[in-house]
């Protein structure tokens, strides 16, 4: 057998249809997932605000650093698609799990037709020896 642990099934919650746990984890059914690596603080490397702003043609007034801009999505085409895009990615980890989920069912459920058919087969066999010890022998 295999040393790696079979990995579990998820429960989705009835709300977002969303796993307990992996990337797509719902957070807001299940909580917060612990992460100890992510517990630290983030530092950035590149802060606009500790370099020191540099001082142009010596007339006292100092460069402004452009920052970088986020722009939000505002155009509400491009925010279906992003929708879009992320819900079909959650349905195709769902997708694959429940695939996974009904494989494992199917051979469980034949391994357990396997199993009531050797026992229906043994108490066949047991019900014969009965009738067969019960019987009295006609001589």
């Amino acid at each position: 057998m295999s040393d790696t642990p079979k990995p579990r099934a998820y429960k989705f919650c009835p709300e977002h249809m969303r796993p307990d746990y992996g990337p797509n984890r719902c957070n807001q059914c299940f909580g917060p997932a612990a992460n100890p690596v992510n517990d630290e603080p983030v530092q950035k490397v590149n802060n606009v605000s500790t370099q020191p702003l540099k001082v142009a043609n010596g007339d006292g007034q100092p460069n402004k650093v452009a920052e970088p801009e986020s722009f939000p999505l505002t155009d509400p085409t491009a925010q279906k698609v992003v929708e879009a895009a992320q819900n079909y990615a959650r349905a195709i980890e769902a997708v694959s799990v429940i695939t996974g989920q009904v494989k494992e069912t199917r051979e469980l459920l034949v391994a357990l037709e396997t199993k009531l058919r050797e026992t229906k087969a043994i108490a066949e066999a047991a019900q014969d020896e009965l009738r067969n010890a019960t019987v009295k022998p006609t001589a």
